[in-house]
Parts: structure tokens; sequence; C-alpha cells
């Protein structure tokens, strides 16, 4: 719980538009995200275009008991790649979402409906704005576009 506290004390600072830096200590970890279970999709989509989308997720996100509704700690960690023969080709970017808090706060901003979107760049974390504004305050399971309960 340690990292929702953190997170509190981030708040402040993510107020903006997105592309800030995000200290992700003290957030759910995604050290070794590469060993969770993931699922492959690929093709055509909004935001990324023909390609190959790889997504993990976490224990907590992972959980039978969720129904749909991810429950603080769940993380997913998405690469997009491209679509070289419907395999996974080179890596354009590293996409996370972290549920920190509940959704049901009195302003969305600045987590959105409670996820924490991010960009891996170059062993920094950027907050990807972009990511809610234009995608996933559509997504059919509390934010994602999958539901990843066992």
């Amino acid at each position: 719980m340690r990292w929702m506290l953190h997170c509190t004390i981030l708040l402040g600072s993510l107020a903006g538009c997105g592309g800030e830096d995000v200290d992700p200590s003290g957030l759910p970890a995604i050290a070794g995200y590469q060993s969770w279970p993931s699922r492959t999709v690929k093709g055509e989509v909004a935001g990324h275009g023909d390609t190959v989308r790889v997504i993990y997720a976490n224990d907590v996100a992972r959980t039978y008991a969720h129904a749909g509704r991810y429950p603080v700690g769940s993380v997913l960690v998405k690469e997009v790649h491209e679509n070289d023969y419907d395999k996974p080709g080179k890596l354009h970017e590293t996409v996370v979402m972290r549920k920190v808090t509940e959704d049901f706060l009195p302003s969305s901003r600045p987590l959105d409906r409670g996820w924490l979107f991010t960009q891996l760049d170059g062993g920094k974390e950027i907050r990807k704005q972009l990511c809610w504004d234009k995608c996933h305050r559509q997504a059919k399971f509390d934010y994602a576009w999958f539901d990843y309960g066992e």
C-alpha cells in the first residue's frame, strides 16, 4: 500500500497535459513483466495502426474475482511491434497501465479513472495522457480493451 501514498503525493506533479516524467518508485512494479502471462493481438487498431501488440498482465490484473473491474495494483504492459507477417517485428513502443486508485474520485484527473498511463522511454517513464483521452476512456473492461481475469 506504500505505492498508494506515493501516488497520492505525485498527483500534483501529474496535472499537466501529459509528457511529464513519472517516478515509478513506490508504484506497482513492472520489473520482469516479460515473464508475465501475455496475449498477442495483431492487425489494424486505432492509435497503433497495423501492428502486433503483446500485452502482459500481472497477477493482480489476472485475478478471477475482479469480474471486469480491475483491482488497485493491476498492471498491464503493452509492447507495440511492427507487423512482420503477423509476428512481432521491430519494437515501436512499450506502454504501461497501472491501476493506482479506485475510479470514483471526485475528479478523474490527473489519474484517469484510477489508471496511470505511461510510456517507457530510454529507462524513464513518461506520462501518456493521450492513451486515456483518445482511446482507453472508451474501452469495455474497466478502461482496458481485454478482460485479463482468469
